[in-house]
């Protein structure tokens, strides 16, 4: 039942996506990996005072203290919020919110945490970087390494690892944001479509809408795929039918129509109050969000010039009809295609598209084991993503992803200079324990070669049992 998928594509195509588990899903070894890699993601627990984290976490904070969803009284601590009727929302979408809010309550409950004085303490943040941040970046590389593992890649440790922590999803790590719950929950829903799991698609499609609005495109792909299969569409959209609900009930309580999204009321960006700032002609992102050092997808994301190298192919070319019905990468596409025609297709205050977030993840999921199979692109692959690693690590030990909007350059003109400078951040975990900033700083690179070389020593000594 594990190979089980699209009788109707072309023989191979999909082979290498159907079955990512199998049983080494069900190994000590998954356990080890995935909390290996979830020590690395939670190395830096992110507790600035952005709008974006500030917006969800006063979300929280009002639904455990006053069961509410209003921040009126505290709004003017986060730029990102709705005005409706002279009261202030965040303009989030609701799940993160509803994950973190019963975790809060707990620890709030049973554990001490700062002076209530404080509206927003660090803990709060730290949570919601650990479930929203830390917790699924770790999954979306298990998941790689158990596709990778499960099509027979002798590299699976690196080429699931790198090409991920080389990445602008790395700075998102750690981090109250909505982009990798969604972009987990979107790959999730595409594995469940590649097993023709029509039911179990629609609820994690679901969940990725709830977390971030704009997926409501992918929704839209898979339901149109969803059409060459029989009695699909019903377990599908049946799948949809929670997350609906939850976000109908949300606009309802928020803006008072089951229909009309929080950030249509942004008090600050008033481009989202038409087409939600989708719709208008950006000829500027073409470049921008591709190649580009101010957001570029290829340049903050590496390894993808790797899917470019290896699409281009000609024993690849695959026909229109099934790349149309690919549940990975027709969404990744479209996904890409239609935020170059938003108004703030840039993100603001960023390192990277984070909009594009579940493109990079889409994309790797479906094509690195192919890539792996090529010594020669799988070799390309990793000094790509080596790079990638450099430029990641030094913005996550400096700036962050706090690079403001106007500088279009900030690798070179925010995040080198800093580190020329010693400005290094107070995150990691081993500075909160007492550690001086350059050691806990340069500690994870440590941490990160050395678990990866004994995860690849672990996965060798298993292979060789079996």
């Amino acid at each position: 039942s594990e190979l089980t998928g699209f009788p109707f594509l072309e023989a191979g195509v999909f082979e290498a996506v159907i079955a990512p588990s199998i049983s080494v899903a069900r190994s000590n070894g998954t356990v080890l990996f995935f909390l290996a890699n979830l020590l690395l993601c939670s190395w830096h627990l992110d507790v600035g005072h952005n709008d974006n984290t500030m917006s969800r976490a006063l979300a929280v904070q009002a639904l455990v203290e006053s069961r509410s969803l209003d921040i009126t009284a505290h709004q003017e601590l986060t730029g990102d919020k709705a005005l409706v009727n002279g009261r202030y929302f965040s303009d989030k979408a609701p799940l993160p919110t509803l994950i973190v809010a019963p975790c809060w309550w707990v620890l709030r409950s049973f554990v001490p945490v700062e002076p209530s004085d404080i509206v927003i303490p660090d803990s709060l943040l730290m949570l919601g970087g650990l479930l929203c941040g830390s917790l699924p970046l770790a999954l979306i590389i298990t998941l790689m390494w158990l596709r990778l593992k499960a099509c027979g890649a002798g590299s699976a440790v690196p080429l699931a690892m790198l090409p991920i922590f080389g990445s602008f999803l790395f700075l998102y790590s750690g981090s109250f944001y909505n982009h990798l719950p969604a972009a987990l929950f979107a790959l999730l829903a595409s594995i469940a479509i590649a097993k023709s799991r029509w039911l179990q698609a629609g609820l994690w499609a679901g969940a990725a809408f709830a977390s971030d609005a704009s997926m409501l495109l992918l929704l839209g792909a898979w339901f149109l795929q969803s059409l060459f299969q029989r009695k699909a569409v019903l377990h599908y959209v049946t799948g949809l039918l929670p997350a609906i609900v939850l976000v109908a009930v949300h606009n309802i309580i928020v803006t008072g129509s089951p229909f009309l999204f929080p950030s249509a009321f942004a008090a600050n960006y008033q481009a989202m109050h038409t087409g939600y700032g989708f719709g208008t002609w950006q000829p500027a992102a073409i470049w921008g969000l591709s190649f580009s050092s101010y957001r570029g997808l290829f340049f903050y994301a590496p390894a993808l010039i790797s899917v470019i190298l290896f699409a281009g192919r000609a024993q690849y070319r695959p026909a229109l009809r099934t790349l149309l019905l690919d549940p990975f990468v027709l969404p990744a596409i479209l996904l890409a295609l239609v935020f170059l025609s938003h108004a703030t297709w840039w993100g603001g205050w960023t390192y990277g598209p984070r909009y594009l977030t579940a493109v990079p993840v889409l994309l790797l999921y479906r094509l690195l084991p192919p890539i792996a199979e090529d010594k020669r692109l799988a070799r390309i692959t990793l000094l790509l993503s080596a790079f990638g690693c450099v430029c990641a690590f030094a913005a996550k030990s400096t700036a962050g992803y706090s690079l403001p909007t106007e500088v279009r350059d900030p690798l070179t003109s925010i995040i080198l200079p800093a580190v020329l400078n010693g400005q290094w951040t107070a995150q990691p975990l081993p500075a909160v324990i007492g550690l001086s900033t350059a050691m806990a700083t340069f500690s994870f690179p440590v941490f990160l070669l050395v678990g990866m070389f004994v995860l690849i020593l672990i996965d060798r000594r298993r292979s060789a049992r079996t």
